[in-house]
């Protein structure tokens, strides 16, 4: 068999890239990307820097294809692997299990931003910091109590079905309400944001982060909202929910930073109250929609456990007597 020349090998590698080379690629992409943002920031022009914007552009190509090419086999070992540990395997295979644990994070950072709010509200006297720290314990609240009923509520039913059930649509019913109640401590923070009193800020290049992780918010929300739909955990459901309220107000935030950001002299009250009005609408009608819903589907298993209640299927049970005759007659009239 002939031997591959010089190229050949070179063509071999693009197709299937490995070994030490790989390492020396990622490197290389790395330092060139840097050194084309330096040039970019202190203005660099000459011979040299169009060369390392040259060797950024290959290199960087180089390791996108490297990445979508070897990412489901990497991605596939990695799944291998963490499906051998029982917790990261039931992450992987139950999706309401995953979710709640996601949640537990988000809990845990609304927990944190709702007392960062109520120390800046104390300390300056601010009814906009206390509405915000407010709005985040009533956010936090509804995850530790949705969580704290799916890890440990539901050991008090297991064996018993519809009392499981009946525990998860009042769970549901009760974040609902705590969903119509967060307009009204949000409304006090869109009044102040109005009146130009207090505003979200995000300075800087600071603002195009919140951004992208606001879109990022309210697009994962909206998709999950939806996928939670095939999930029969109202849990899971009720965590969705929230979520969703929550991407809302990032959405309403981030308006506020912009207009302070970008347009400091321009009267952002009708723009800043319209977003926010449309917010607390939707957040209170995904709380009247749980609540609506919980009490329907605990009437309609209220009705479903009376059918279902063993009706007399020998007619010796209402008290008619004809059993007893025609069993007589059958033994003879004995």
């Amino acid at each position: 068999m002939k031997e591959r020349g010089f190229f050949g090998k070179i063509a071999d590698w693009l197709k299937e890239p490995h070994g030490g080379w790989l390492a020396v690629l990622y490197v290389v992409t790395a330092c060139a990307v840097a050194g084309s943002v330096c040039l970019v920031v202190f203005e660099i022009s000459s011979a040299l820097s169009a060369a390392v914007y040259a060797v950024a552009a290959v290199s960087l190509g180089l390791t996108v294809y490297t990445v979508v090419r070897f990412a489901p086999r990497a991605k596939k070992k990695i799944r291998e692997g963490l499906a051998k540990n029982p917790f990261f395997g039931r992450m992987l295979e139950e999706y309401g299990f995953r979710t709640a644990v996601f949640a537990v994070g988000s809990f845990a950072v609304s927990f944190a931003y709702a007392v960062f709010n109520g120390v800046l509200g104390i300390m300056g006297l601010s009814a906009w910091y206390g509405a915000l720290a407010v709005y985040y314990v009533l956010l936090a609240a509804m995850r530790g109590g949705v969580l704290s009923f799916h890890f440990l509520g539901r050991k008090k039913y297991a064996a018993d079905a519809n009392g499981e059930k009946r525990a998860d649509l009042r769970a549901f019913g009760i974040c609902g309400t705590g969903l119509v109640l967060l307009p009204l401590c949000l409304s006090v923070v869109i009044a102040q944001t109005v009146r130009g009193i207090n505003s979200f800020e995000h300075p800087g290049l600071t603002i195009y982060v919140a951004a992208l992780y606001a879109f990022y918010k309210i697009v994962m929300s909206v998709i999950n909202i939806f996928r939670a739909r095939r999930s029969d955990e109202l849990t899971v459901r009720a965590i969705r929910s929230i979520n969703l309220a929550d991407a809302l107000v990032s959405i309403l935030a981030l308006q506020a930073a912009m207009f302070r950001e970008f347009s400091p002299d321009a009267d952002a009250g009708f723009a800043n109250a319209l977003t926010g009005f449309a917010v607390c609408a939707l957040t209170a009608a995904l709380g009247i929609f749980m609540i609506v819903r919980s009490a329907f589907e605990r009437k309609k298993l209220v009705k479903t456990g009376q059918a279902g209640e063993r009706l007399p299927q020998n007619p010796t049970e209402e008290g008619t007597g004809e059993g007893t005759e025609e069993k007589e007659r059958e033994n003879g009239g004995e």
